[in-house]
């Protein structure tokens, strides 16, 4: 059964960049403006590499609005979220100079899908399926929101505070307190977050990983290359 995989997404939508960088498209040190319009002038100095590598500035979205809070709910469960999520970070300062260090932002993948788009002059959906999906065989996945999304995956579950002690003498799952994840309309392109897949298919992309025809040895490397603790897409700890 597919379901959700969320920021496992960014694994693949970097290795897009790559992908594009390899075929001519981009350059890693193109900047943001160059792939983006209305690119406001703060962002002239972020690059393609600085979004990969969580390194832009651009705030996360997702750590203002807190994760599944009413506000952060009725954002993503309107079909224009992405864009409304880049129209709002345009609106901002920068919480520091483009390539000064590392601060995870969800919203700098959600810019990257955008000018990975303008890049290839494909839909999101179209370059990663294309580039990488059915390449690396999995064929029961692919990305939320467009007509293909199964109507049927597996369902998440949340649940409240139930407190250290309820939880270290064990709680039933059966006791109630599970209420389902709601479902989130998440319309391409939502670079961050974008992926439904299945066990299965994982293993086949992490057996690619081992230097495959989809993501060769010299790429390999790159990937796992990380900058303070983060690769492309990939997050180290050795």
């Amino acid at each position: 059964t597919p379901q959700p995989v969320a920021s496992i997404s960014k694994m693949f939508t970097a290795l897009a960049a790559l992908k594009l960088r390899d075929r001519g498209a981009l350059a890693l040190d193109d900047s943001l403006c160059v792939h983006l319009d209305d690119c406001p002038d703060a962002w002239r100095p972020i690059t393609i590499d600085h979004l990969i590598h969580h390194r832009s500035g651009i705030p996360d979205y997702e750590e203002r609005l807190e994760l599944w809070s009413e506000a952060y709910l009725a954002l993503m469960t309107q079909p224009n979220a992405p864009a409304a999520i880049l129209a709002d970070a345009k609106t901002r300062p920068l919480e520091f100079a483009p390539g000064a260090k590392f601060r995870y932002s969800n919203t700098g993948y959600v810019a990257l899908a955008y000018a990975l788009e303008h890049a290839s002059g494909a839909s999101f959906a179209e370059l990663l399926i294309g580039t990488v999906l059915e390449p690396a065989g999995m064929t029961h996945s692919g990305m939320l929101g467009t007509a293909a999304t199964p109507k049927s995956m597996a369902v998440g579950y949340s649940y409240g505070d139930l407190g250290w002690a309820r939880l270290l003498r064990g709680v039933p799952l059966t006791d109630g307190h599970l209420r389902p994840v709601p479902t989130l309309a998440m319309t391409p392109p939502q670079g961050h977050a974008w992926l439904y897949a299945t066990v299965d298919d994982l293993l086949a992309y992490s057996r690619q990983m081992e230097g495959g025809a989809v993501v060769p040895p010299s790429l390999v490397v790159e990937v796992a290359t990380a900058e303070e603790g983060y690769g492309a897409g990939w997050m180290e700890d050795r």
